[in-house]
């Protein structure tokens, strides 16, 4: 069933449009390393394309919504938060995760060989990362539970991601420096590393979603209740004094 939201808040659309205008500004800056055919060879580079479709679609509902008050593009804002981003959001986690382990282990050395290729690793790396879990928490999304359909889509896209590495590896195009000189036992390793990280990274969304809704909202919830006994308790204390007075 579509959950089609029936307001949103100034607040959360000014968030959505200052994460899409830093994202979009970003994403034209580092133009040199997105617009290039040849940078899909790199997960970080389409799970960006991804991301940033998805925070630019997702901020367009929120602004038809916010102004024009209809539900014409609620379907679109459901499947986009309550069922992509669920998809996407374990992808970006599982980028985050191997990139900086690598960067760490040298496994890959020239991330930062200039200012302008630092910049764009620390955005597909890092800051696009914090801008889909912002709005995870901004926005209204499900209490995700597991999906197997889910992890299906999400190894389906690893799988894909892991074929386009062997077709580089074969026609001998530079990918990664930890790639360069392993066998093919060593490939197979890896590539189960990367499906079992995959998997790890879904459950970490599911947590993310789980610590939002059983800390977050229930406690906001647990406030707007207490503060409407109070309302309550207040107000029946005001009738009863003027009741009082009217009695004296």
């Amino acid at each position: 069933m579509i959950k089609n939201r029936e307001r949103i808040t100034l607040s959360q659309l000014i968030i959505a449009l200052l994460i899409n205008g830093i994202n979009i500004i970003l994403f034209f800056v580092c133009y040199k390393f997105i617009f290039d055919f040849g940078s899909l060879k790199y997960l970080s580079n389409i799970t960006l394309y991804f991301n940033t479709i998805y925070l630019f679609l997702a901020c367009l509902c929120d602004i038809y919504l916010f102004f024009f008050k209809s539900a014409k593009l609620e379907r679109l804002n459901y499947f986009l938060r309550y069922k992509f981003c669920n998809i996407i959001n374990p992808i970006s986690y599982l980028v985050f995760i191997l990139f900086w382990i690598l960067v760490i282990a040298k496994g890959i050395v020239r991330a930062f060989e200039s200012p302008m290729k630092a910049l764009f690793s620390i955005y597909a790396n890092l800051l696009i990362n914090i801008f889909i879990i912002i709005d995870l928490f901004i926005n209204e999304h499900d209490l995700h539970k597991f999906s197997w359909i889910n992890l299906l889509f999400i190894l389906l896209y690893n799988f894909c991601y892991i074929i386009i590495i062997i077709i580089c590896k074969i026609n001998n195009i530079y990918t990664y420096e930890f790639l360069e000189n392993i066998g093919v036992g060593g490939f197979i390793g890896y590539g189960i590393l990367f499906i079992a990280c995959s998997v790890g990274c879904y459950f970490i969304h599911i947590l993310i979603l789980k610590i939002k809704y059983n800390y977050l909202i229930k406690n906001k919830e647990k406030k707007d209740f207490n503060d409407e006994i109070n309302k309550i308790i207040q107000m029946s204390d005001l009738s009863k004094a003027s009741t009082y007075d009217e009695i004296v």
